[in-house]
């Protein structure tokens, strides 16, 4: 670095440079000269594993800091401020020359084969250092679960966690980069727990549980899969220890027993339980936010047709699945038969006891095909809604389970739509004066609306949220009414909206950990962040909550079309379509296949896909400017412009940037691309 005039650089120092690249080169020959461990400790090592010793904790703060910097260089005026901010300026940098001299006393000969001090900077030479962070961040890049495992052994606990430093300003710089790296670390781990575990590799699937319970053990859904994880291995007496161990630590630090019902988990190897006392399973999980005095959410009764027949066995067990999955997806109440007949209500009496009565039956074919039929019908006996779904030969409906939870996602989204509906048809005092009516509102609102909408919406949900008062599903909802912001385009301030949306996404995650709705928020959230790792880790956390999450599967496809990833997209899409083809997301899902065509370049077949997504949601400005990036690609401005005019003005008021947060394409150029056509519809409406 000069050190003299702006005429150039003066003889002493080219040969000062001269010698720094003969030091480098040494460096780069022998390997590092140092190792320092970051995380959970703060110590310096020879390369043979021996201590530095006589380093104090600012100088260890200092190399610390430089090892964590672009180019692991830093101004010696960013370390003043940093670590000697008390006294004045010239006064810092007297501290920092003092605190140089006793690192060089210190390390000895170690000193000039580490730092180097040009002119008002400070740096670490190239190569010189290796730090435990750089394995850490090897390990969570890969995509492999090889490389993944290597968080286990390698993250050693939260950041410089024992350095003392009195300082607020490297306090607050270490609490800040700690948060990001425990956020990364998590993903990573999370990520190699669910695929450990879907692949049978129990053993390591349960040690990356536990190291995510080391960094947050209050992480219900993290206990939840320790358990299941030592069921599947055979390990019934160390699932129950995981399940007590948990309780201990739940009522010690928040009061009460986790939300998840763990036991449930277990074996059925507990007393029996006294007759007419519903079984386990049945009833959804008693949550404090959600149950307001009185309770005004619709009552959902399911039950499958009585006998003993193949049949009727084949829809128990697809009606007992289904009552597990609403229990965790459905914002309604969900009742099966025997909760409803130990409460002294008939199946015969369903229809005016409950506000839906869902009945199951199947009906067997010639061949090996069975279908479950599901009717759905209110409390005055009107038919509302039907699904008629078929046991699959391979695939998720190959199984009572899967067929069952495919059914309560397809019941949850037609009833959930149809309460939207009728909330919506309310007047504005009639909806915010009960809870129910007044979620659904706001749900359709941010859902079916526009930007005034969503004001709306925001309207009849943030008092709640500023008063403490509202629920994990009001939490959600809001959040969503900030987030849509973002990929909507209607803000002036995309970014401010969406740390708003990830904040109450939080706070419903703190009141219900349980419930798959908060990862889904998070992971919409996450994406718009452009941080897609920690996107698909958090809707994958919320499909080990509720498999055949619809919701959390049309995200993943979303996600795997951002990065080219067609054929899985494909399959994604279509999963969440089987699972819930009424849902109000549905045309996002459409959508999915299309974005992975134009991210690997077919701009033919992503226009016939959006075609698809238009015919079912011809308003949509994003599927417009998608459908108008591929005519561009192909040279056809004059259909381009056409199938921009619907839109024009929707797209003139959106901004480049909130169109690379919803669409941020592994490659960067297929983002440009879909930008193209923004510029002609801001000409056109100028």
């Amino acid at each position: 670095m000069m050190r003299g005039g702006a005429g150039g650089t003066p003889a002493n120092d080219r040969g000062g440079n001269a010698a720094m690249e003969m030091r480098r080169a040494k460096i780069g020959a022998t390997g590092p000269a140092m190792e320092l461990r970051l995380l959970g400790a703060a110590l310096a090592r020879h390369p043979d594993g021996a201590a530095l010793t006589g380093l104090g904790a600012k100088g260890m703060a200092v190399l610390a800091y430089l090892s964590m910097q672009p180019g692991r260089t830093a101004t010696r005026d960013v370390l003043v401020d940093l670590l000697w901010s008390q006294g004045s300026p010239d006064q810092g940098r007297a501290s920092l020359r003092q605190e140089l001299r006793r690192m060089k006393r210190a390390m000895g000969p170690l000193f000039e084969r580490v730092i180097e001090t040009p002119g008002g900077q400070i740096a670490l030479l190239p190569g010189s250092v290796l730090t435990d962070l750089e394995q850490v961040e090897a390990a969570y890049a890969s995509r492999e679960t090889a490389g993944l495992s290597a968080l286990i052994d390698v993250y050693g606990g939260p950041l410089l966690s024992p350095l003392a430093v009195p300082e607020a300003a490297f306090q607050d710089w270490v609490a800040a980069r700690n948060s990001q790296i425990e956020a990364a670390v998590g993903d990573g781990l999370l990520r190699l727990m669910l695929l450990d575990e879907s692949a049978g590799r129990l053993d390591r699937a349960a040690a990356a549980a536990r190291k995510l319970l080391d960094i947050d053990s209050l992480q219900e859904d993290v206990h939840a899969s320790l358990v299941r994880i030592h069921v599947a291995a055979g390990r019934i007496p160390q699932a129950r220890r995981a399940v007590e161990t948990c309780k201990a630590l739940f009522e010690q630090e928040m009061g009460g027993p986790p939300e998840i019902d763990l036991d449930s988990l277990l074996p059925p190897l507990r007393p029996a339980r006294v007759s007419g006392a519903a079984p386990q399973g049945e009833f959804a999980p008693e949550r404090a936010a959600r149950q307001p005095e009185p309770d005004d959410r619709p009552l959902v009764a399911l039950a499958p047709c009585l006998g003993q027949c193949p049949e009727s066995m084949l829809a128990a067990a697809a009606a007992e699945a289904a009552l597990e999955q609403l229990a965790r997806v459905s914002w309604m109440r969900v009742r099966g038969a025997a909760a409803l007949e130990a409460s002294g209500i008939k199946i015969a009496d369903l229809a005016n006891a409950a506000d839906y009565a869902v009945t199951l039956r199947v009906e067997m074919g010639e061949e090996t095909a069975a279908e479950i039929v599901a009717a759905t019908r209110m409390g005055d006996a009107a038919a509302v809604a039907a699904r008629r779904l078929a046991l699959a030969a391979d695939g998720e409906l190959s199984t009572a389970v899967g067929l069952g939870r495919a059914l309560a996602g397809a019941i949850c989204a037609d009833l959930t739509e149809l309460e939207t509906r009728a909330a919506l048809a309310l007047d504005d005092a009639c909806s915010a004066s009960r809870p129910w009516p007044r979620l659904m509102r706001a749900r359709g609102l941010v859902m079916h609306g526009g930007p005034r909408a969503a004001e709306k919406a925001r309207a009849l949900l943030e008092p709640l949220a500023r008063t403490g008062e509202a629920d994990a599903a009001e939490l959600c909802v809001l959040a969503l009414s900030n987030l849509e912001e973002c990929w909507s385009g209607w803000s002036d301030g995309p970014r401010e909206a969406l740390f708003r949306g990830r904040e109450l996404a939080l706070r419903a995650l703190r009141r219900a950990p349980g419930d798959p709705w908060p990862q889904h928020v998070l992971g919409i959230a996450a994406s718009l962040m452009l941080d897609p790792d920690s996107a698909r880790a958090h809707q994958l956390r919320a499909l080990t909550i509720a498999p055949g999450f619809a919701p959390a599967i049309g995200e993943m496809a979303r996600l795997l079309a951002l990065s080219g990833d067609a054929v899985e997209a494909g399959d994604w899409a279509a999963r969440a379509l089987a699972a819930a083809p009424g849902a109000a997301e549905a045309a996002a899902w459409i959508r999915a296949p299309a974005l992975a065509r134009f991210a690997i370049g077919d701009v033919e077949g992503a226009l016939e896909c959006t075609d698809r997504a238009l015919a079912l949601r011809p308003d949509w400005a994003q599927t417009r400017l998608l459908k108008a990036a591929c005519l561009e690609a192909l040279g056809r401005r004059e259909e381009m412009a056409r199938a921009l005019d619907p839109v024009a003005k929707i797209l003139a008021r959106i901004s480049p940037d909130a169109v690379r947060m919803a669409h941020p394409f592994a490659d960067a150029e297929r983002t440009e691309a879909l930008m193209a056509p923004l510029a002609f519809a801001t000409a056109e409406t100028a």
